[in-house]
This record gives structure tokens, C-alpha cells and sequence, in this order.
């Protein structure tokens, strides 16, 4: 097991906010190690990252926007398809609200999970989070 730091994600920060994520049911983390990335990859993308959290919101996973990794207990990722194909694995908390730390950006350059991409979701099945 391995403690981290994460911090929490102003919704506020994307272009256009969504009704449905004034008072959402989850709440949304960066980690500390990987933040600078993942906010590249979040911002960078307002509308795609707008229906993640739509999604998210709704209770809903979609392999085109907010996937469950299969094998992978509460390992997730959003998922950006397209010129940049990246995803941004994610470890879920479920306690009172839903917690979701975003942990790393990955580009996937295939559909399956090859040894270095199986190796990075296993180190993060190991980490636990300091909420701040």
C-alpha cells in the first residue's frame, strides 16, 4: 500500500459548467504526482471532460466516456478517443459521496492492455489517498 496526496478539482475551472455539477454526487480529485498532466488533459478537452462528468454524475459508466476497467477492482478511466486517444485512469472511493482521484494520463495505443499499461494499474490498485 502506498499513501498519496491528491487534491480536489474546481468544476468551476472548465469553460462551461454543467446544472447537473453545481451540487454533484461524487467528488472529483487530482493526485498530487501526476496534477500538471491530468489538468493539461481535463482542460484541454472542456467538452469531452463535461460529459465524463456528466456521466459520472448520473451513476452511469459508458466504454465510450467513463469506462470500469474489467479485472480491475475500482480502477476506472476516462476516456479521451480521438487524435490525442488518451485515458486518465482513475481509483474510486465509494463512502458517503463517490470519490474519484484521477492518478494518471496514459496514452492507449491499442485496445488491449499490454504489460507496462498492466503494470501501472496494478501499482494504482495499491494506492491509497489523503483527501485535501
Amino acid at each position: 500500500m502506498y499513501i498519496r496526496k491528491c487534491f480536489k478539482y474546481d468544476f468551476s475551472k472548465l469553460s462551461v459548467t454543467l446544472t447537473e455539477l453545481k451540487s454533484p454526487n461524487f467528488e472529483f480529485y487530482i493526485d498530487e504526482v501526476n496534477y500538471e498532466e491530468i489538468i493539461q488533459v481535463l482542460e484541454n478537452n472542456p467538452k469531452k471532460t463535461r460529459r465524463i462528468l456528466y456521466e459520472i454524475s448520473q451513476q452511469r459508466y459508458n466504454d465510450e466516456l467513463y469506462e470500469k476497467l474489467r479485472g480491475y477492482n475500482n480502477i476506472t478511466a476516462l476516456v479521451y478517443k480521438g487524435k490525442t486517444n488518451m485515458r486518465v485512469y482513475c481509483k474510486e472511493y465509494k463512502q458517503h459521496n463517490k470519490k474519484i482521484v484521477a492518478v494518471v494520463a496514459v496514452h492507449k495505443k491499442s485496445y488491449k492492455i499490454n504489460k507496462n499499461l498492466k503494470s501501472t494499474l496494478d501499482l494504482i490498485s495499491k494506492y491509497e489517498y489523503t483527501f485535501l
